[in-house]
């Protein structure tokens, strides 16, 4: 996954960033902040209509010393990704922990 920000400021609701994304192939997908409280909340979504349509939430909480992370997503499907949407309501999970279980062991040793 890559991504590029493709608006100039402060990063904050509405900035926007192209998101290139590996998962059943490679799309590219317009991303828009909705929401930003910096260092507790994200929420950011597609603005570019295509064969995926991601909205995330990323939420940061402090639990005494240390800090929970936690990520929800809804993904809306077009064109012929709509034909296997209820496989991708399976494999989607699956490939997401992936990316989360990667983003951990940098957080944590920078590996």
């Amino acid at each position: 996954m890559g991504v590029k920000r493709t608006s100039d400021g402060v990063i904050g609701a509405g900035s926007t960033f192209e998101w290139t994304m590996k998962f059943m192939g490679t799309h590219r997908v317009q991303m828009e902040v909705k929401e930003f409280v910096p260092g507790r909340r994200a929420m950011i979504a597609a603005v570019s209509s295509g064969r995926l349509m991601p909205t995330l939430t990323y939420k940061f909480e402090q639990v005494g010393s240390e800090t929970t992370f936690s990520r929800h997503g809804d993904i809306r499907v077009g064109g012929v990704m709509r034909l296997i949407e209820p496989v991708m309501k399976v494999i989607a999970p699956k490939h997401m922990q992936g990316l989360l279980e990667k983003l951990k062991l940098v957080l944590e040793h920078g590996r």
